[in-house]
């Protein structure tokens, strides 16, 4: 198991224990990593690992949100949720058109299907997020 693991985990079982919100500080948050691909140094998604623990198991909660706030895109976390209406992702970023990744954190990358609306993406622009 990774050091970032660990801590997500550990945060987990504090929250299992106490029943209150805990805090994980991550070195790689995991955000552009996938189901099939990673990139940015983000081999596993730890707010994706979190989301998925939370909803089974002990916890069982319903819902999920996810708040990015990064100079990047969280691109791997939308795309695992993107079709999926249980887990609400924001992202806050700089935006496409200037940092990678190009391709993802439009305003118009909004979910698909039934999760239609529970990915929205707040590019900022260029120096914004110095």
């Amino acid at each position: 198991m990774n050091w970032d693991a660990a801590v997500v985990l550990a945060a987990l079982k504090q929250i299992g224990e106490n029943g209150d919100s805990a805090y994980a500080v991550c070195t790689h948050p995991g955000h552009h990593s996938s189901y099939d691909s990673f990139g940015g140094y983000c081999y596993v998604n730890h707010a994706a690992m979190a989301a998925r623990y939370l909803q089974s198991g002990q916890f069982n909660h319903k819902k999920i949100a996810i708040l990015d706030i990064d100079y990047h895109a969280g691109n791997g976390t939308s795309s695992i949720f993107y079709s999926d209406p249980s887990v609400f992702v924001v992202s806050i970023h700089c935006h496409p058109k200037d940092e990678y990744p190009f391709n993802s954190g439009w305003e118009d990358q909004r979910g698909q299907g039934e999760a239609f609306g529970t990915c929205l993406n707040f590019p900022l622009p260029a120096g914004m997020m110095l």
